[in-house]
């Protein structure tokens, strides 16, 4: 199994030890450009995965700060797999701590510009609305998106299918009508499994990310009407596949 979206900086690194050895892969998502330089650190001690962004759930960056993680990301994209976190920030918004929306969308597309130009794909936080405006970028760039625990109206779920860009859900598809909806009408060979730890899933440790993606393949699987093992096989793959990785023991 394969988480396809954690913030592994975000734990100690007992923690990471028990973690890494439950499953057989990760990809570490940044939020800022410290958060990317720690998982490169990280990456240098353990087998993951990871991406380099800026998460848009905070204080937008100044034009000279975005200077500088792009210049670190073309300095590091032979060990990127992704630029990611990036996106627009919904909750924010809904709070009302967007002054400068434009600004957030100049960092989307600085990134996702950055990302056609290394080749690399994107993992997004584009929920609901925003989707549209990610999905009008990956075509501009064409760029490869992953979205993360996507949510959204079903046309805008069609409109990112249709695309060819993946979706992830988390352990919150044991309850989420919206999530499970994003399951029934998203094809199998286009899903991902996240935790997005150590975000709090009810029910699961933080630490217990093979219990958390266990319990999402069992839910698609009764959601698909098919068996754990058929899509268990089809989540790893599909991982692969996105972020062009090498197979590990599928025992696990």
């Amino acid at each position: 199994m394969y988480d396809s979206h954690i913030h592994l900086d975000q734990y100690h690194e007992d923690e990471m030890n028990i973690m890494l050895s439950q499953i057989e892969g990760v990809i570490a998502v940044a939020t800022d450009l410290d958060s990317s330089k720690r998982l490169l650190d990280l990456k240098r001690q353990y087998d993951i995965n990871i991406a380099a962004g800026f998460h848009p759930e905070q204080a937008v960056l100044k034009e000279s700060e975005l200077i500088k993680l792009v210049d670190w990301i073309r300095q590091n994209q032979t060990e990127l797999c992704a630029i990611g976190e990036i996106g627009l920030p919904q909750y924010l918004r809904r709070e009302g701590k967007v002054e400068d929306e434009a600004a957030y969308i100049h960092i989307l597309e600085t990134l996702i510009h950055l990302a056609s130009e290394l080749k690399l794909p994107v993992v997004l936080h584009a929920v609901y609305a925003d989707a549209a405006i990610a999905l009008q970028l990956l075509s501009k760039y064409n760029v490869r998106g992953h979205f993360h625990w996507f949510k959204a109206k079903d046309e805008l779920i069609h409109e990112v299918i249709e695309a060819g860009h993946f979706i992830s859900v988390t352990p919150d598809v044991l309850w989420n009508a919206k999530t499970r909806r994003v399951v029934e009408l998203t094809p199998l060979n286009q899903l991902m499994i996240e935790t997005d730890g150590p975000w709090p899933h009810t029910g699961f440790d933080k630490c217990d990310i093979q219990n958390q993606l266990s319990a999402i393949i069992g839910e698609i699987a009764v959601i698909k009407q098919m068996t754990r093992n058929e899509v268990s096989i089809q989540m790893g793959h599909n991982t692969r596949s996105f972020y062009h990785l090498e197979a590990h023991d599928e025992s696990r």
